[in-house]
């Protein structure tokens, strides 16, 4: 929640811990399946970055793809986290 706040305020005073905290109470469940999602394709990229060429392209690949899990949840919470 502090790279994603970070990230649409442009600025450190986005990691204020009761704005991130208020935050994260008012998405609860959507923000821990985000969490869980998150670290189960690490894990998963971790397994496969053994492997010698796959596993640069894998991480690259991964992280566009947590970039946009990262941003759909923001887009589909947009209105309950209320930031803007």
């Amino acid at each position: 929640m502090g790279l994603l706040a970070m990230i649409m305020y442009q600025d450190s005073s986005a990691l204020n811990p009761f704005k991130l905290l208020l935050a994260i109470a008012k998405t609860l469940l959507p923000y821990t399946g985000l969490v869980l999602l998150l670290a189960g394709v690490l894990g998963l990229f971790m397994l496969l970055s053994h492997i010698p060429i796959l596993g640069e392209i894998l991480w690259v690949y991964g992280t566009f793809v947590l970039a946009h899990l990262l941003g759909r949840f923001y887009w589909r919470n947009e209105e309950r986290i209320g930031w803007f």
